[in-house]
């Protein structure tokens, strides 16, 4: 029987990118959340949680047209959501 999946979304602003699950610092490239960073460099193990979606906490912004092309440039895979959950 397989285990389920924890998921969480990938929260990216022009600084840091972080798990939602955790708030953990995140590498944006990661597929789960292996490891917390710091200035980019592994420092601990991560929630191991699955992002399946990306957003932006940037204080001020929706998911306007240069942050979702940034998004969508960061990790095509992932659908783009507002902060707080609702797909766009």
């Amino acid at each position: 029987m397989t285990q389920p999946t924890n998921t969480t979304t990938l929260i990216v602003s022009q600084a840091y990118s972080k798990c939602s699950a955790c708030g953990g610092y995140a590498l944006p490239a990661e597929t789960t959340h292996d490891v917390n960073v710091s200035f980019g460099q592994p420092v601990r193990p991560g929630c191991g949680a699955q992002f399946t979606a990306i957003t932006t906490d940037q204080d001020g912004y929706g998911v306007e047209a240069a942050l979702r092309a940034m998004l969508t440039g960061l990790r095509p895979d992932l659908p783009i959501v507002e902060f707080g959950g609702h797909t766009v």
